[in-house]
């Protein structure tokens, strides 16, 4: 009877999955189905590991929505995204999980939390008769590949049903290609299949100013190198993303173009100079590195390491007249860091005044902008840490964790205020710090003229792009 009822519940899923997929229906007030390929409008599905409060990729993100408005009459844009519920609220566009273990949380909600809590009060029940609980337990070890397999089978039906209404899915910028969050199954499997997937759909894959990061694995190689094939246009964000890829095997025509962020258009609520105050204000941009609450390799010990550097030389700007401002670039993984950076300042000299720690909220790009914009200049780890900072013209210092730090840094001739995460101390930040001082305007002026020639060239990217959408 129980073996009975757990083939009756794969049938019963079954059938409501084929259901849906007959009906194509997402939401009530927007379907996919209400999307059906025409002559005359381009179907586009914006492809990234976003939806989490990066605020670097909600930049980039931003970028590539307007920059197709730009060049597209009319065109139909949905996300494909880790938070469904983020994009449709942070860019105002439908979206589509790019996991199944996103949809159900995504879109059937209240009716998942129901059979959370039935689930749970049932364990509780259970718990009470031994043999049963072991009985219980037993067949959802024995069950489980089964129903995982189902589960992702019945997924890939509902990503080409999804797809099959769109002229083209774009991967759009971030680190797209790398297995570092998370493994060969992760980032790379969804890659492949959403690849693969889009093929058979019969829509065009496009790849645009991706970075390479960490691929270490055969396994990851694989799915990128047989991904990456499919796609009829391939951009980089630099030169060593596109070597990377070619050292996978990819051939074929593979553009260099900026990071999509630096087309960001800045509103004009935003200000470009300091206002007047007797506060010098630095912003500092920590991020989660090593953090065993967030990062994918757990070390406490270079966690502390890393935010004790920085709150050392914190200390030493407060003593010497300045104002640190704290910069989230990340909403729901740099809070805690900011938190602990802060703890660790008042750790050092209980006699600081509060004054001089700025944490404001930050949740969108346009509050990142706001509050760098009030600085002098920014010390930042993260890679969009840095790039929001240039757009708004301001020196930075990198304190680099990956190599897309570095490269950034040295691409605009910065090299040499750029720090390892590992290797830096609060000598060595303090002197940059002054050697920056001391050269601001003449780093401003490379600044500036990096940054117009990024914007340029981001912008020429999409000119490029209009003729592949428009020929379809």
């Amino acid at each position: 009877m129980v073996l009975l009822n757990v083939h009756m519940t794969h049938f019963n899923k079954l059938f409501h999955w084929t259901r849906l997929l007959n009906g194509g229906c997402l939401r009530k007030k927007q379907t996919v189905n209400s999307l059906r390929k025409s002559p005359t409008s381009v179907r586009i599905a914006l492809f990234g590991f976003y939806g989490y409060g990066n605020l670097g990729d909600a930049a980039i993100q931003e970028t590539a929505i307007q920059g197709f408005k730009r060049i597209v009459p009319n065109p139909s844009i949905w996300g494909v995204s880790l938070n469904p519920a983020d994009t449709r609220k942070r860019h105002n566009i439908p979206s589509f999980p790019i996991y199944r273990t996103n949809y159900d949380e995504n879109f059937f909600q209240e009716n998942m939390e129901n059979k959370k809590k039935t689930f749970e009060a049932i364990k509780e029940r259970i718990k009470g008769i031994r043999l049963l609980y072991e009985i219980a337990k037993f067949l959802r070890r024995r069950f489980r590949p089964i129903t995982s397999f189902e589960n992702e089978l019945l997924f890939l039906l509902k990503i080409y049903n999804f797809l099959k209404n769109f002229d083209f899915l774009i991967i759009s910028g971030g680190g797209a290609v790398d297995e570092y969050w998370g493994g060969p199954w992760r980032h790379p499997y969804a890659f492949f299949k959403w690849a693969v997937m889009c093929k058979i759909a019969g829509s065009k894959l496009i790849v645009v100013s991706v970075g390479v990061g960490s691929i270490r694995s055969k396994l990851s190689r694989f799915f990128y190198k047989r991904g990456l094939a499919i796609a009829s246009y391939r951009s980089f964000r630099d030169n060593g993303s596109r070597r990377l890829v070619e050292r996978m095997g990819i051939r074929g025509e593979q553009y260099i173009y900026p990071d999509l962020a630096f087309g960001f258009q800045v509103s004009n609520k935003i200000k470009f100079t300091q206002p007047l105050s007797d506060k010098r204000i630095i912003g500092i941009g920590p991020l989660p590195y090593f953090d065993p609450r967030v990062w994918p390799e757990k070390g406490l010990i270079r966690y502390n390491n890393y935010l004790d550097k920085l709150a050392s030389f914190v200390l030493w700007l407060i003593r010497n007249e300045f104002t640190a401002l704290f910069l989230c670039g990340e909403t729901s993984h740099d809070p805690p860091v900011i938190s602990d950076l802060r703890q660790k300042i008042i750790g050092l000299d209980k006699n600081i005044s509060e004054e001089r720690l700025i944490d404001q909220v930050i949740l969108t790009v346009e509050d990142l902008l706001s509050q760098i914009a009030l600085t002098e200049m920014v010390i930042t780890s993260r890679f969009h840490g840095v790039v929001l900072a240039q757009i708004l013209y301001k020196p930075v210092i990198a304190i680099s964790y990956d190599r897309k730090v570095y490269a950034l840094m040295e691409e605009m001739g910065q090299s040499k205020l750029c720090l390892d995460v590992d290797g830096f101390d609060q000598e060595s930040l303090i002197e940059k710090f002054i050697w920056l001082q001391e050269n601001c305007e003449t780093t401003k002026a490379e600044i500036i003229n990096y940054v117009c020639t990024k914007r340029t060239m981001v912008e020429s990217q999409f000119d490029r792009l209009k003729n592949i959408l428009c020929s379809r």
